[in-house]
């Protein structure tokens, strides 16, 4: 399901397919998101191989063995770029404002809590896992902040109301990813 959102957006971007900018920015995103969904694939992966379970619940309960093991950075590193990726996060954060060449019904869905918000569920679902590694929630503070600045100092240059919306929506995320 965290793909079918990349594949959905890939086509509601690139709806108006005669215009070399929608397909431009629906290939763009596309590429993002569903690099960002193979390294959270890995992440995932790693997780499995490091506790022997898929199962949140038993992550959640075993988080310290997780965090004391030598895979955590890794594991920790990939899950972020996932859901840095889909939640357009800093250095990510491109990919949601060229979205918008996508007619303006399909905009609102992809600046919707439908999709972009599903990195940031991620994170916070992920919170109680990696609480106790050092260094995790300054991660989501320092790059919840630059995607914050510099989605607000786009806002403010951005001509037209759909850039405003979209520079406003990355702005958005990064103050939940560093409330997180």
């Amino acid at each position: 399901f965290w793909e079918l959102t990349s594949l959905a957006s890939f086509l509601l971007i690139g709806f108006d397919g005669h215009k070399e900018a929608a397909r431009k920015s629906a290939l763009q995103s596309l590429i993002v998101t569903g690099g960002g969904g193979l390294a959270l694939f890995a992440g995932i992966l790693l997780i499995g191989m490091t506790l022997g379970t898929f199962s949140f619940t038993e992550v959640l309960a075993r988080s310290s063995e997780l965090v004391a093991s030598s895979w955590a950075i890794p594991i920790a590193v990939l899950v972020m770029i996932g859901a840095f990726t889909k939640s357009a996060q800093f250095p990510f954060h491109f990919w949601l404002p060229n979205a918008m060449a996508a007619p303006t019904p399909a905009s609102a869905y992809l600046h919707s809590a439908t999709m972009v918000k599903l990195g940031v569920f991620l994170l916070a679902r992920f919170d109680g896992v990696f609480a106790g590694m050092p260094g995790f929630g300054h991660t989501l503070v320092i790059f919840g902040s630059l995607t914050m600045i510099i989605a607000a100092l786009q806002a403010l240059r951005a001509e037209g109301f759909k850039a405003v919306l979209a520079q406003s929506t990355v702005a958005s995320l990064g103050i939940l990813v560093m409330l997180i």
